[in-house]
């Protein structure tokens, strides 16, 4: 995947909302909301505490006609 393309992908940033550094953590949160459209409730840099925000975001991001990794898979 190039970096374009990652900072568009709704799967990955959330992800990235995991990751040990809060400066991945907190670039992934802008990008996701770039991407969706509304902000998150999130502290980027506490990332215990949005754990639930986290699994929220997850589900409703597989929710159909969300976001681009709710695509058809081509077969």
């Amino acid at each position: 995947m190039n970096p374009e393309s990652a900072r568009r992908d709704t799967g990955f940033l959330v992800d990235c909302l995991e990751f040990p550094d809060s400066a991945v953590r907190e670039s992934a949160k802008e990008n996701l909301e770039k991407v969706i459209g509304k902000s998150i409730a999130l502290d980027a840099v506490n990332i215990d505490a949005g754990e639930a925000v986290i699994d929220d975001l997850r589900k409703s991001l597989a929710s159909p006609g969300v976001g681009p990794t709710t695509a058809p898979a081509n077969k």
